[in-house]
C-alpha cells in the first residue's frame, strides 16, 4: 500500500506501507477515522481474498494486525466494513464484520486489540456498518450471495453503546 499524508499545508512524497502479514494486491480498501482522535483503520481485502487490518496511529501505520481471513467471500465485492463506535462509553472501540464464504463474522477493537470472533449469519456479498454520531446507535446491514441459502438482505443494530447486537432481522 502506498499512500501519503497532508500536514497542514504540506503533502508528503510517497509513503510505503509495510506489507508485512498484509497478503497481496489490494483489491478493496477502507480507510474508517477515529471520531475522537488522530487513530484510523484500514481495512484491506487483497486479490488472493486475505482479510487484514491496520492501525494508524496519528503518525504512521503500526504493522498488520493478525489476519482475519485468508478466505474472504470473494474479491468481487467489499464484503467486510469498519466502524468506530460513537457513544461516549465506548471511546476507541471499532466494530469488523466481514464474511469469509461460509459466515458473516464480527470482532470488537477494545483496549488495543481484536476481541473474539462472533458468527453472526450466513455467508454474504457485501457488508455495511454505520455508526450514528449523536445517539451511537450504529446499524448493520448484510447482503448475502446468490450462494447463499436464504440470499436475504438482513438487519440488526446496537443502541446507547450496549455493545450488544439484535438478533438479525430480514428485511427481504
Amino acid at each position: 500500500h502506498r499512500y501519503k499524508t497532508y500536514i497542514g499545508t504540506t503533502l508528503s512524497s510517497n509513503l510505503t506501507r509495510s506489507n508485512a502479514n498484509a497478503g497481496g494486491q489490494p483489491h478493496w480498501v477502507n480507510l474508517v477515522p477515529n471520531p475522537t482522535s488522530d487513530e484510523m483503520f484500514l481495512g484491506s481485502e487483497d486479490a488472493g481474498a486475505d482479510l487484514n487490518t491496520f492501525l494508524w496511529n496519528g503518525s504512521a501505520f503500526g504493522a498488520a494486525q493478525t489476519e482475519h481471513t485468508a478466505g474472504a467471500e470473494n474479491v468481487l465485492d467489499r464484503n467486510f466494513d469498519i466502524v468506530y463506535e460513537t457513544h461516549s462509553s465506548n471511546p476507541d472501540d471499532a466494530i469488523l464484520a466481514y464474511g469469509n464464504g461460509t459466515t458473516v463474522t464480527r470482532k470488537l477493537w477494545s483496549s488495543g486489540a481484536w476481541g473474539s470472533v462472533t458468527t453472526i449469519g450466513d455467508d454474504t456479498a457485501q457488508v455495511y456498518l454505520v455508526a450514528q454520531p449523536n445517539s451511537g446507535d450504529i446499524l448493520s446491514i448484510m447482503y448475502e450471495d446468490s450462494t447463499s441459502v436464504t440470499d436475504d438482505l438482513t438487519e440488526s443494530n446496537q443502541v446507547g453503546g450496549s455493545q450488544s447486537w439484535s438478533s438479525p432481522a430480514q428485511l427481504w
